[in-house]
């Protein structure tokens, strides 16, 4: 049966009438909706930039530290430095291809366990270069015998004694150190050409320490003599 309108007219003015109401928060007009929405954006992309340059300007003070620092892990008044740094990887203008590695370590205190060694890395060149660099640590280099020189395949030393092998080798102009990303950067008075293969040939000394990094020494207590071994 349908009601009448004195029963809906009753209905209406119920004191729960707070389908009605306009609900609780905070309104925007349209345009201030887009103000807000365009701001938001300019934060963003203004963030994103004072981020993007705040990096690279840190990065580039760091290479410039690692540069002004010298090679010895010293500053200019002879302290030690610490240069934090990001880019440690190789450079791609060559490939290794071949490894030979020679080690004799000296297991004697009275030498202070220290390494005579010698390496020959056969690799290939990407791109011209006039620039060799590799990853060294704790490696002091004979840099009077190193040598660099084409080689027709990579294969073994034919005279593991010397680092020439009957090749010609390049003239070296300067060796360089960059101690903070552990590089050593051979510079050539010509260019490495792209597609040959080249021998590297580089003898050194290290220590034989035991930071149980690498080739590294040990030591042990003998249960009869009690010594040191």
């Amino acid at each position: 049966m349908a009601q009448s309108r004195e029963q809906l007219t009753m209905d209406m003015t119920k004191s729960d009438n707070s389908i009605f109401k306009r609900p609780r928060g905070c309104y925007l007009s349209q345009a201030k909706a887009v103000a807000l929405f365009c701001f938001c954006v300019l934060a963003a992309v203004a963030v994103g930039v004072i981020t993007y340059y705040a990096v690279k300007c840190d990065d580039a003070t760091e290479v410039q530290q690692s540069e002004a620092q010298g090679s010895d892990g010293k500053d200019s008044e002879g302290k030690p430095f610490t240069v934090k740094v990001k880019d440690v990887r190789l450079p791609t203008n060559i490939k290794p291809l071949y490894y030979k590695v020679d080690l004799i370590p000296y297991i004697d205190e009275a030498k202070n366990f220290t390494i005579d060694g010698k390496v020959w890395i056969d690799v290939q060149c990407l791109e011209d270069s006039d620039k060799v660099t590799i990853h060294i640590k704790n490696i002091t280099v004979a840099e009077e015998s190193v040598r660099i020189g084409e080689i027709q395949t990579a294969e073994e030393p034919v005279d593991s004694t010397a680092g020439n092998d009957n090749m010609k080798s390049f003239r070296i102009m300067k060796h360089g150190y960059d101690v903070p990303r552990e590089f050593y950067n051979i510079s050539l008075d010509a260019s490495l050409e792209r597609g040959k293969i080249y021998r590297i040939y580089i003898p050194f000394t290290a220590i034989l320490d035991d930071s149980l990094g690498g080739f590294y020494r040990s030591s042990y207590n003998d249960k009869t003599t009690k010594e040191k071994r």
